[in-house]
């Protein structure tokens, strides 16, 4: 199985920002259900951990 991770796909893409990119994944599992596919065969979510300043551990990242 593949997997690519949104996050490395934006800069790929040349999308600057993460929420202009986070649209585009919007519209790509809306037509992923309109063509009667299942949206979680194809898209999964996945947040990833940011570390915060003080050291401790943060919270998810989209």
């Amino acid at each position: 199985m593949e997997c690519w991770l949104a996050r490395d796909l934006q800069h790929l893409l040349c999308y600057g920002k993460w929420d202009n990119f986070q649209s585009v994944i919007s519209k790509a599992k809306t037509a992923c259900e309109i063509s009667g596919h299942a949206i979680g065969d194809h898209f999964a979510e996945v947040g990833k951990m940011v570390d915060l300043g003080s050291g401790s551990p943060g919270q998810a990242a989209w």
